[in-house]
């Protein structure tokens, strides 16, 4: 397993490289809070994307059913404080994690 921190200045390019070797794979979102511990937010929907605004400061994560007809979120992240993206022995994408001050983001890829 790598772990890959992503310097502030590259987070646009990073996520959009992201989305695009991701875009459509399954997911799992999880919410990690030292006070409520883990929480599940979304499972097996498809990535659509992840972008980072610099205005706003907000990492977004949007996730749905490929198609038009099944559901979809966005799940808006603030305060951000680093992004790191964990891959396996071969080089493929496992896990983005998003660092809060106060929490941790995960969007796990299902293979």
């Amino acid at each position: 397993m790598q772990t890959t921190r992503i310097p502030k200045p590259e987070w646009p390019d990073a996520l959009r490289a992201f989305s695009d070797r991701n875009a459509g794979r399954r997911t799992s979102l999880e919410v990690l809070d030292p006070t409520l511990g883990a929480q599940r937010q979304q499972h097996e929907y498809q990535l659509f994307g992840v972008t980072y605004d610099p205005h706003d400061e907000r990492v977004q994560i949007m996730l749905g059913t490929f198609g038009g007809v099944g559901p979809h979120v966005t799940h808006t992240i603030g305060g951000v404080r680093a992004i790191d993206i964990l891959s396996n022995d071969v080089g493929h994408d496992t896990t983005l994690r998003v660092e809060q001050p106060d929490a941790q983001t995960l969007l796990r890829i299902e293979r």
